[in-house]
């Protein structure tokens, strides 16, 4: 497993669709560290340079959630204080099920929170 990364950046929808080409099957993604849907909000009153970091933001996490969806990725958090967590997205390559997902976890440090 190789972890990534991703620096939000004007270029980073290309390195997101760069990593998805490469990456190989467990390759994991970090593509936000913080609170993903505060941040994710759209202030009225920010100033030019924080709404494009913004539709940055929101770009890649649109992307990524689609590839979730479409079962390229599988999307974890790892928290790391209050308010403040790592968003990963694990590469797995096309429809694994969930006893593959269940290896990839027992195999990595990754813990997963179970509700109730």
């Amino acid at each position: 497993m190789t972890k990534t990364v991703l620096k939000i950046g004007a270029n980073s929808l290309t390195e997101y669709d760069a990593w998805m080409k490469a990456s190989s099957h467990g390759d994991v993604l970090v593509y936000w560290v913080g609170d993903l849907a505060s941040d994710r909000t759209t202030i009225l009153k920010v100033d030019e340079e924080m709404r494009k970091r913004l539709n940055v933001i929101n770009a890649v996490a649109n992307r990524v959630l689609g590839d979730n969806k479409s079962g390229d990725l599988v999307l974890f958090q790892k928290r790391k204080k209050e308010g403040v967590s790592e968003y990963w997205a694990m590469r797995v390559r096309k429809k694994v099920g969930q006893s593959v997902v269940d290896a990839i976890i027992q195999n990595s440090s990754i813990k997963v929170l179970e509700f109730a």
